[in-house]
């Protein structure tokens, strides 16, 4: 069974036909959009497209073939592109949060804390500016900057936060 690779729209067609034992063959559609143009024909339609893709199938180097194998590994192709965008989009954000810090509570990033851990995630989303911090009670401050559960505490301390907002 011959076909052009058409993305995910043929997945659920091929695992339909590896599992009744069909060889599946994938031809590149830019490869037949040019053997197409190679010879001569003009116009695209399913008719003379089968016909293409049939004749195409006689030669090697139009297809390759897939095996349930080449799927499990189109899966982890995939989780791998996600992943790597989902760095891309996470990357962004933190930029876009870092802008937004400089210009409404630059002083923070001069503290000695490591950014973007949990404590300093925290602290910023029930504190997020200057202000909000100045008046706010310094027994407040140190329960929002304490870690729950064992791990390393926070190397910043709520006195030197208030020193900050010059208040």
């Amino acid at each position: 069974m011959g076909m052009e690779d058409t993305g995910h729209y043929m997945i659920n067609l091929t695992n339909y036909l590896l599992d009744k034992k069909f060889t599946v063959k994938y031809i590149n559609p830019r490869a037949t959009c040019l053997r197409r143009k190679e010879l001569g024909i003009s116009a695209k339609n399913d008719r003379k497209d089968a016909l293409l893709i049939a004749e195409m199938l006689s030669e090697k180097k139009f297809w390759r073939s897939i095996s349930p194998r080449s799927i499990e590994n189109g899966k982890f192709r995939d989780i791998t592109r996600l992943y790597h965008q989902l760095q891309e989009q996470q990357n962004q954000d933190m930029n876009r949060l870092q802008r937004a810090l400089d210009i409404v509570f630059p002083e923070v990033n001069s503290l000695s804390w490591t950014r973007y851990s949990k404590a300093y995630m925290k602290f910023l989303s029930a504190y997020p500016s200057a202000s909000s911090i100045a008046f706010e009670d310094i027994r407040n401050l140190r329960k929002a900057l304490k870690t729950e559960g064992r791990g390393r505490q926070c190397k910043v301390t709520a006195e030197e936060i208030r020193e900050l907002t010059n208040y």
